[in-house]
């Protein structure tokens, strides 16, 4: 089993980090290579919802399901990844600091087959990705304006 975790903090609240990562519609604006997310169960997102997702990895088009498996708003979120060659869970913690939030992320996975011996190298493109994921998305939500109560 591999696994890795990295983190960063955002300087905004911690309800808006998280419903932007918890969202599955806003995916395509700050995570590498997404190119479709459509939630296929019915009703909201919690534990359980099936998401079909497509999209690139290593200059191939993958496709996979994504099930939730935590959803505790707005301090937990995870799913796991049903991709063929290398399944894994993803762990969002939400942390409320002072002026921000600190995400932590934490991805878990065995890769099957031929990608077996080739492990540590995708998982250190999957960490790659991912820490470019929190970087967009860290720039991404502080642009955006603040709301100012009047």
């Amino acid at each position: 089993m591999a696994q890795f975790t990295t983190s960063i903090v955002i300087q905004r609240p911690l309800e808006i980090v998280f419903a932007m990562v918890s969202n599955y519609q806003n995916s395509a604006l700050w995570v590498s290579g997404a190119l479709e997310h459509q939630k296929i169960t019915p009703g909201p997102i919690g534990v359980g919802t099936v998401i079909r997702t497509r999209g690139r990895f290593m200059g191939q088009q993958v496709e996979a399901t994504r099930t939730v498996v935590a959803y505790e708003p707005p301090m937990r979120y995870a799913f796991r990844s049903a991709y063929q060659q290398v399944p894994f869970t993803t762990l969002f913690v939400f942390e409320a600091i002072p002026n921000g939030t600190r995400l932590t992320a934490t991805v878990e996975g065995e890769p099957t087959g031929l990608y077996k011996a080739a492990m540590p190298l995708i998982f250190n493109l999957i960490r790659q990705q991912m820490e470019g994921d929190l970087r967009r998305l860290k720039k991404l939500l502080e642009e955006q304006p603040v709301a100012r109560a009047q």
